[in-house]
C-alpha cells in the first residue's frame, strides 16, 4: 500500500516551480491535501492537516474513498460532478465535507490532474470555509425573513387601511355625531358631524391627533367629558345627556368601550 508522497512520481507542477521540494509543500501544508485515483475514488496520498482535521489515521484515509468523507445527501452530486471536471485546468469551488466523528464543515475544494505511482490521479486541497459559509447563510437567511416580515406588514397596513376606509365611511353614513379617544383622551378618529360640531362649537378644525380639551376653554366642561371617556375606558357602557354642560348645543351622548384599535 502506498503511504507516502514520493513527487518523483508527480507530473504537472515540476514544470513550473523546477527547484521546489513538492513533498515538503504536501505534508508542511497548513490546509487538508491529499491525492486520489481518478478511476477508483481512493486515497493515494493524505498529509497531516487532513489527518488531524478529518480524525483519520493515515491507514484508514488510504482504506477509503473520497466519496465517504461527503455526506449522504452529497454524494450523488459529488459523483455527477466528477463526470464533468475539467482536466486541464484547477477546478474551485465549495463543497460540505463530513468528519469520522460526523461533524460536517464547509470548504472550498482546489484540484488538479497528475499522475502518481503511474496512476492517473487528482491533487486536492481543501480550504475551511465553514464559518464564512454559514455566515453568508445567516445573512441570507436573516434578508428573507426581514422581507416576509416586510411583505407581512405590507399586507396588515393595506388591511387596516382598508378597515380604516371601511370604518370611515360607515360613520359618515349617519346623522350622528361619531368619535373616539384612547386613554389619554387623545382623538383618535370621527366622522365629518363631529368636525362640523367642534367647528360650529369652538371654531377649531378637530383631527386625529388632538387632545380633547383643546376644544373649550369651559374647565368644569373639559372635566366633565373626560369623566365621561374615563367611565367608558373602564369598562361601563352608558348613555346620558350632556344639556347640563352645555344648554346651546345639547347631545344625548352613548359611549362605550372599543379594545380594536383604528389607527395605522
Amino acid at each position: 500500500m502506498q503511504t507516502g508522497f514520493n513527487f518523483q512520481q508527480v507530473i504537472v507542477l515540476p514544470a513550473i516551480y523546477p527547484t521546489m521540494n513538492y513533498e515538503h509543500l504536501f505534508e508542511r501544508n497548513p490546509n487538508p491535501c491529499w491525492v486520489y485515483n481518478v478511476d477508483t475514488l481512493r486515497f493515494l496520498a493524505v498529509n497531516t492537516a487532513a489527518i488531524l482535521k478529518y480524525g483519520y489515521e493515515r491507514e484508514e484515509f488510504l482504506s477509503k474513498t473520497i466519496v465517504e468523507i461527503r455526506p449522504d445527501d452529497d454524494q450523488y452530486a459529488l459523483l455527477e460532478r466528477l463526470k464533468t471536471l475539467d482536466p486541464n485546468g484547477i477546478n474551485s469551488e465549495v463543497w460540505r465535507h463530513q468528519t469520522k466523528a460526523g461533524d460536517i464543515f464547509y470548504v472550498r475544494i482546489l484540484s488538479q490532474e497528475l499522475v502518481f505511482a503511474d496512476q492517473k490521479a487528482r491533487l486536492i486541497t481543501a480550504i475551511d470555509v465553514d464559518n464564512k459559509i454559514r455566515i453568508e447563510q445567516r445573512n441570507i437567511e436573516q434578508s428573507h425573513q426581514l422581507q416576509e416580515h416586510k411583505q407581512q406588514l405590507e399586507l396588515l397596513q393595506d388591511s387596516l387601511r382598508l378597515e380604516k376606509q371601511n370604518l370611515a365611511a360607515l360613520i359618515n353614513n349617519t346623522t350622528d355625531i361619531v368619535w373616539s379617544v384612547n386613554q389619554h383622551f387623545v382623538l383618535i378618529c370621527c366622522n365629518h358631524n363631529y368636525v362640523s360640531f367642534i367647528k360650529t362649537w369652538c371654531g377649531t378644525d378637530a383631527k386625529a391627533g388632538d387632545h380633547t380639551s383643546d376644544y373649550g376653554t369651559d374647565v368644569e366642561q373639559i372635566k366633565q367629558w373626560e369623566s365621561f371617556y374615563k367611565r367608558a375606558l373602564d369598562g361601563e357602557l352608558w348613555m346620558g345627556s350632556t344639556s347640563k354642560l352645555n344648554s346651546l348645543y345639547p347631545l344625548t351622548i352613548h359611549i362605550s368601550l372599543l379594545t380594536h384599535d383604528f389607527t395605522l
